[in-house]
């Protein structure tokens, strides 16, 4: 479908335009944004930077700032391989990844809303090209002012695409995915501009040499019988055109998984504090969420500490254990019945799953690749974990 392209960003401009709005008001600035491109271009030809160029021009003008070079993106610019949510290999680096997401959040409060516009901007491009130093100067400056002197050294060997991709991990973890009525809204309104620059293009013939007969004298000379088989085909032809309209409508665009979601986002959640207990865990949950939630059940493994997943203004709690024996590391959200219809525009629980969580003893399992996710119920509490490896090796190590 030629709106594909266009409409497949929404979630990052959407956590573009959050830097420097309240969620209200950066969906209708995205809106705005999508309109302007669509309004000067058509959707089938537009591309990921022009849309960004068009994000950060709107959302720069309306900040009275100016606009300049750094602005706008390469046009092919190629998406840097770097990940922010690959695994760390060491000891040391797994740290430092942990600091810098506890850090990076900090300094981009610290900047002025244009910085931070700015940083996030270089962030969602995914380029390979280096960000200017006009950008990356004021994030360094900014992570210098929230951290301790003497860890200034360390920061400084970060290298400048490894702070990106955490910025970029931090924006995800916030913003990502974007409401779903913006992103039907977005999907229907490039959608209209793309049929509506097809009706333009189509050729039309103004030669009034050629031009019909009036209405009157060609129903004079058109014998009775042509007249019905033309009436027939045009009501043929509009029926057809409306079938085809109504087919071209573009569907809402539909709700992630939170499953799929849950595991995508594992890798981002990292203990607040450390959390050696049991009892310690549930007290801080009890304070920062507001929830008694019990501690899930899994034989040998040990608990790490509890973080929080952030979607939109929603958090919730998880729990970061780790095996005894690999110490591979799990996370397991505590969601509720409560927090699913809190989600609902955000993300959907699949029918199976539901079913699934009607029995308190039952657990329903699915596997992503290299990665499992588990969902069982303990009374109110629904605990979904993500687990490596296939979720069957961990399903009888669960207590319910």
């Amino acid at each position: 479908m030629p709106s594909a392209p266009l409409t497949q960003f929404v979630d990052d401009v959407y956590a573009l335009a959050c830097t420097v709005r309240a969620p209200d008001a950066a969906e209708a600035a995205t809106r705005a944004i999508y309109e302007a491109l669509c309004d000067e271009h058509e959707p089938a030809t537009a591309n990921r930077s022009m849309l960004f160029t068009y994000a950060v021009r709107t959302l720069a003008a309306s900040e009275d700032a100016p606009t300049d070079a750094s602005w706008s993106a390469p046009e092919q610019a190629p998406e840097a391989p770097t990940d922010a949510a690959s695994p760390p290999q060491t000891f040391s680096d797994r740290a430092l990844a942990d600091w810098l997401h506890t850090v990076v959040p900090l300094a981009l409060a610290h900047c002025m809303p244009m910085q931070r516009l700015r940083i996030a901007h270089a962030a969602l491009q995914r380029s390979a090209t280096a960000p200017p130093d006009a950008v990356t100067t004021p994030l360094r400056r900014a992570l210098r002012a929230v951290t301790p002197q003497g860890t200034h050294a360390l920061l400084h060997s970060v290298a400048d695409d490894r702070l990106y991709a955490v910025v970029r991990s931090v924006l995800e973890d916030y913003y990502h995915p974007a409401p779903s009525t913006l992103r039907a809204s977005v999907a229907s309104l490039v959608a209209s501009a793309g049929t509506n620059a097809a009706a333009e293009a189509s050729p039309t013939n103004s030669d009034a040499s050629t031009s019909p007969p009036s209405s009157t004298s060609a129903l004079a000379f058109v014998p009775w019988r042509r007249l019905i088989a033309a009436v027939t085909a045009l009501l043929v032809i509009g029926g057809s055109a409306w079938a085809l309209m109504s087919f071209l409508e573009p569907a809402p665009a539909p709700t992630p998984d939170l499953l799929q979601l849950s595991v995508r986002r594992s890798e981002t959640v990292r203990p607040v504090a450390p959390q050696p207990s049991p009892e310690a865990a549930a007290a801080y949950i009890r304070t920062t969420f507001g929830r008694r939630v019990s501690m899930p059940r899994i034989d040998g493994t040990r608990l790490t500490g509890v973080g929080t997943l952030r979607l939109g203004s929603t958090p919730v709690p998880a729990f970061v254990l780790n095996d005894t024996t690999t110490t591979m590391r799990l996370v397991v959200y505590a969601y509720s019945y409560a927090l699913f219809d809190a989600l609902a525009d955000r993300a959907s629980v699949p029918r199976e799953v539901r079913v699934v969580l009607e029995d308190s003893s039952a657990v329903f399992t699915r596997r992503y690749t290299d990665r499992g996710a588990l969902a069982w119920r303990v009374r109110d509490d629904i605990f979904v974990a993500v687990t490596p490896g296939p979720p069957a090796r961990w399903r009888d190590r669960i207590r319910p």
